[in-house]
Formats: C-alpha cells, sequence, structure tokens
C-alpha cells in the first residue's frame, strides 16, 4: 500500500497481536472487539483482512471468519471502486482520513458506511496495518424512521396515562343555568336551521324547473337533498332532546347492549371520510363485548359526533385512536387524535364558551352545539366528559360512563 516518511504519523502506536506485547493487552483488545458495534477491521500491509469483530461481520452477513483473508476491496460496491480506491489511495498516503463509501454484503446487498482509515508504521516508516471503523448509515437512518413512525404513538401512550393518572381526580363540569344556555340557543340556532334547508330547497327547485337535466345531474341532486336532509333531521332530533332535558322532562330509554360492535359500526361508517383524508383509524378494547345500560341511539349519536370531528379537525396522514376500557363499575371510552389541537388556556372554559350569546351552534362543531348536546346526554347517565388537548399535537376526549345506572 506504499510508504510514508510523514513526521506526523504516531510511530509509537503498536500492533496489538505482537508477540511482546503482554497477555492483559490482548484482553483489553478482545475485550473491546467483543463489545464493539460498529465495524471494525484489521488489515495487512496488503489490504487484506486479519481481523474483524464479530458485530460489524454481522452488518454484512457474513461471520468473522469468513470475512478473515478477504481483501478489503472485495466489499467494495463495484459501482464505486475507481472512486473508492482514489480516495483510500490518498487516506494511506496522509496516514489517516474518512470517507463514505458502499459496501457490499454477503447476500449482495448495498449499505453506506461512512469509514475512518488510520495507518500504523513499523520503525522505519512502513505501513505495518490498517486500522478501519466503519459505522452503517443505512442501518441509522432505518433507526430514524422507526423513532418518527413511533412519535404519534408515543403521545398517544402519554395521553392516555395523563388519564389514568387523573382518574379519580378529574372535575366533574355542572349543568348550566337554563335559562342562559336557551337565550343563547334561541339567538343561534336558527342560522344552524336555515343552511340546510337552503341547500334542500335550492336544489328541489333546480329539479323542478328543469325537466331536460341530465339524469346523472338529477341523481346528484338528490343526495345531497338527501344528505342534508339527514343532517337536518339529526339537529331537530337534538335540538328537540336538549328542549326537554331543559324542562326536566327528559326520559333515558335505557336497555343494555355490547358496546364493542356498536362503536366498530361507528368507524366504519367513518371509513370512507377517514381515507379520503388518509387519516388512519385504530380501535382497541379491553375485551370482546362491553356490555352497558345506557340509551343506545342517544349515546352512539354522542360518541359519532365527537368521532366525526377528530376526523375532520386532523390532517392530512394523521390518526385517530379509539379505545374503550371496561372497568369494575364504568366504562372509559377515549377518542384520540393527532389534529389541530385545542389551545390548554381555553380548556377549563371550553365549556363555559357554550352559554355565550355570540357562540354559532353547529353539530359538527367541537364547540358548539354537538358538545353541549354531549355533555347534557353524557351526565344524564351520571357519566362525564373532558378534552385534553394541546396546540398542534392533538386532541383527547374522555366519556366515561357507568356500566349501570341505579
Amino acid at each position: 500500500m506504499g510508504e510514508s516518511n510523514s513526521s506526523t504519523v504516531n510511530k509509537s502506536i503498536k500492533a496489538p497481536r505482537k508477540k511482546n506485547e503482554g497477555k492483559k493487552n490482548d484482553l483489553l483488545f478482545s475485550g473491546f472487539f467483543a463489545i464493539a458495534q460498529e465495524l471494525i477491521l484489521i488489515l495487512d500491509d496488503k489490504g487484506y483482512i486479519s481481523s474483524v469483530n464479530q458485530s460489524g461481520a454481522k452488518h454484512l452477513e457474513y461471520s468473522d471468519k469468513e470475512l478473515i483473508g478477504m481483501h478489503f476491496t472485495e466489499l467494495v460496491d463495484p459501482m464505486q471502486f475507481k472512486s473508492f480506491v482514489q480516495q483510500f489511495d490518498e487516506a494511506i498516503k496522509k496516514g489517516e482520513g474518512s470517507l463514505k463509501v458502499n459496501l457490499q454484503s454477503k447476500l449482495g446487498f448495498s449499505q453506506q458506511f461512512n469509514l475512518n482509515v488510520k495507518a500504523i508504521y513499523d520503525e522505519n516508516s512502513a505501513i505495518e496495518f490498517l486500522l478501519i471503523s466503519g459505522i452503517n448509515i443505512e442501518e441509522i437512518r432505518r433507526y430514524e424512521k422507526e423513532i418518527l413512525e413511533l412519535y404519534p404513538k408515543l403521545h398517544e401512550l402519554q395521553r392516555i396515562l395523563q388519564i389514568e393518572n387523573q382518574r379519580a381526580h378529574l372535575p366533574k363540569f355542572v349543568l348550566k343555568e337554563l335559562d342562559k344556555l336557551r337565550s343563547a340557543f334561541i339567538s343561534n340556532i336558527s342560522h344552524e336551521l336555515r343552511t340546510p334547508l337552503a341547500s334542500i330547497i335550492g336544489f328541489a327547485e333546480n329539479i323542478y324547473s328543469d325537466p331536460n337535466l341530465p339524469v346523472e345531474t338529477i341523481k346528484e341532486f338528490t343526495g345531497i337533498i338527501l344528505n342534508e336532509g339527514k343532517r337536518l333531521a339529526r339537529l331537530v332530533n337534538n335540538v328537540l332532546d336538549l328542549s326537554i332535558i331543559q324542562q326536566g322532562k327528559f326520559i333515558l330509554n335505557r336497555t343494555k347492549f355490547n358496546l364493542v360492535p356498536e362503536l366498530n359500526k361507528i368507524i366504519e361508517e367513518f371509513s370512507v371520510m377517514a381515507s379520503e383524508k388518509n387519516v388512519t383509524i385504530t380501535f382497541e378494547s379491553n375485551k370482546p363485548a362491553i356490555e352497558i345500560d345506557a340509551d343506545e341511539p342517544r349515546i352512539l349519536r354522542v360518541i359519532a359526533s365527537i368521532i366525526h370531528n377528530a376526523i375532520k379537525f386532523t390532517e392530512n396522514s394523521g390518526r385517530v385512536f379509539i379505545q374503550v376500557k371496561e372497568f369494575y363499575k364504568e366504562v372509559d371510552i377515549l377518542i384520540i387524535d393527532t389534529g389541530i389541537g385545542i389551545n390548554p388556556d381555553e380548556i377549563p372554559n371550553i365549556f363555559k364558551k357554550l352559554t355565550d350569546e355570540k357562540i354559532i351552534f353547529s353539530e359538527n362543531n367541537i364547540s358548539g352545539f354537538s358538545l353541549i348536546y354531549a355533555k347534557q346526554i353524557i351526565e344524564l347517565h351520571r357519566g362525564i366528559i373532558d378534552i385534553q388537548s394541546e396546540l398542534n399535537k392533538g386532541t383527547t376526549v374522555l366519556i366515561r360512563l357507568p356500566k349501570q345506572i341505579l
């Protein structure tokens, strides 16, 4: 590989395998080889591998014995051979150097390594052997990718942990004064009624006034009228329920039902909406069947509304995690998203804002009518609803229901 008379070369370094070295140094060197995770090679003055650590050999899918005696250049990707030889020779002339190169594994896979080369000289300034250490850049990139993929799951686990730590300390919000709520409701509900009605009337007039409309257009307009009609029906039903609640005459129609398959049905209903935004929905239950005694259609309407909000306010490629857990006397339903979140300073007052006269009610707005309705229905079940959120990190909604209302 050539010789060097450079005065900067450290001639005091000796080969770890020389006969005149003590047993202690041999043990230290063997121990270093055993614990090192990166690729470590010792080449003779001709470039043949005389020693390699086991962990380093595994990076290249070889055993250490298979690499001993192989010329180092046999590992270099043929596409980079010429440029590597030039850089390697230059490093040897300088006595040391760093370079990037693709090394081929035993099975022919190419992986990028960052190599550090050090030449060790004898008393006559001739190269005695070369030390090479290499870091597998491809492996580091894989680890970085895995870490990035774990971040959303970490946030989910952190929120679940926060909920569990506060199980015994969650504040229970009381119902607001009915008169104030009624005043805010009357001043704003007309807006929400007009919106679907305007769509229904507008598209119906188009169909009625133009008998020559194409069948595809009629089908499209009819679909819009149907969807807006359903939206209006949901809103009216919620309004009627809330009105009865305010009069103190609301009666829960409780039945025993299995919550798990019903949640699966709700998630399936929102699969198209989630798919359009590339939002991943994950559902988890600690038991295959969780039976509760509740007003089934109203509770499911509340849960569906919150899941809708979670998807709606989650950016593309985000995640929505739904978890249901059965405890001794109660059931927790968690809806966690990685969406835009809510300012933490606003969370303590989020329910107070429901009675603000300036609020615009919307059944699909997390701070609007759906949340008013959700809070009323859940507390009538003697349950609680709690929200935790961070801006640009997502929102967690906890619904806690008793398994049976005594």
